[in-house]
């Protein structure tokens, strides 16, 4: 007579002998969504010791801090604060194995994948030469390389599968998809789809740099939260002025102990300047790193630099990480902050229409389960 599940379950664990690993075959990573195991790949996990598998190295970085290996980050603002522009700007830099841009530090640079679906190749085209001109070399350097996709088909199969031969064959330093809409074609209310995607970029196994867009009302992400959630760094675009660029890290969940109220998040302010080098030569893009206290992030009647998050705004980031709500005492216990605190930022997040509540569960608006 044939054992069920529970009795193979149980002569299992008689059996079980620390030390000892049987090939479990697949990892649950490696199973299509959905996929029932089976009883073989039960057991074999139940057998499996907990700490069979040696420590990984240290997380590799093609940006130390902000872009790290085999992940995905989101670069995002408001239409017109330059985060193309700075995207191809950094890739150039990091094709030409540059060490610094803007006073950020650069990891070992490499080949850059450049996935378009927002600009025809003429518009990147102008743009990658203003860049190189301000690197001083004539043309852009080979190891920048240009795909230009058709409009929502990153999600399709056979595009999905040409960019994936391409990543393996190029194994680039660095992957960007400009944008996230435009190329995949996913909005807000497609949860399954954009975690299918996130999957898709993340097995590349390389640095992923994907813009996206924000809202005019509310600085945060444009969609879905998911796709808050899913990267593992996430940097957030303004451009106060013209000619100002600041950038600051909202989310870096690869460092160990980060606070996530605390006021030190990186942000780096960046100064854009376009001139005619010579009659000759061309328009340049310049990008340099600059005091905040420069005169550039004032807008006319300022007196002092803008981007500062407020308090509301760190707590929204806080509670954009739990996709299925927190109390306020969990937030409480994340914050550090009283009680008292919490229930103020949470309700004028929610006269701004950022968050919602429904049985003393507290997410951000368009977080699903309202």
């Amino acid at each position: 007579m044939s054992m069920s599940i529970a009795d193979h379950i149980r002569q299992a664990a008689q059996a079980f002998k620390p030390g000892v690993s049987p090939d479990p075959r697949i990892t649950l990573s490696e199973e299509p969504r959905n996929l029932a195991l089976t009883d073989a790949q039960i057991i074999a996990r139940l057998n499996a010791p907990v700490y069979a598998r040696p420590e990984p190295q240290p997380q590799q970085w093609s940006v130390p801090g902000l872009l790290p290996v085999g992940k995905v980050a989101m670069l995002y603002g408001l239409g017109g604060s330059k985060k193309s522009l700075f995207a191809l700007a950094l890739a150039a830099h990091i094709a030409l194995n540059e060490p610094v841009f803007c006073g950020i530090s650069l990891g070992v640079g490499g080949p850059v994948l450049y996935i378009d679906a927002e600009m025809d190749q003429s518009d990147f085209d102008r743009r990658a030469y203003r860049i190189a001109r301000s690197l001083g070399i004539s043309e852009p350097p080979g190891t920048l390389h240009y795909e230009r996709i058709r409009k929502g088909t990153m999600r399709h199969a056979e595009t999905a599968q040409n960019i994936a031969r391409l990543v393996a064959e190029m194994r680039p330093a660095l992957v960007v998809v400009d944008s996230w809409f435009l190329a995949t074609g996913i909005g807000s209310d497609r949860t399954e789809e954009t975690l299918d995607v996130f999957d898709q970029m993340q097995e590349w196994g390389v640095a992923v740099l994907v813009i996206d867009h924000e809202p005019k009302v509310g600085g945060s992400l444009y969609g879905s939260v998911y796709k808050f959630n899913c990267a593992r760094s996430v940097i957030r675009a303004s451009a106060p002025t013209k000619r100002a660029l600041v950038l600051q890290q909202l989310k870096n969940n690869l460092d160990e102990g980060e606070d996530e109220l605390a006021d030190d998040d990186p942000t780096f302010f960046i100064r854009v300047d376009a001139a005619k080098a010579t009659k000759t030569y061309g328009t340049i893009t310049t990008f340099s790193a600059v005091d905040p206290a420069d005169p550039i992030f004032k807008k006319k009647g300022e007196r002092d630099a803008p981007l500062q998050l407020t308090a509301a705004d760190k707590l929204y980031l806080v509670l954009a990480r739990h996709a299925d709500g927190a109390t306020v005492a969990q937030l409480v216990a994340e914050t550090g902050s009283t009680d008292d605190a919490i229930r103020k930022l949470l309700t004028a997040l929610r006269k701004a229409g950022r968050a919602t509540t429904s049985k003393g569960v507290w997410r951000i608006a368009g977080c699903g389960r309202e």
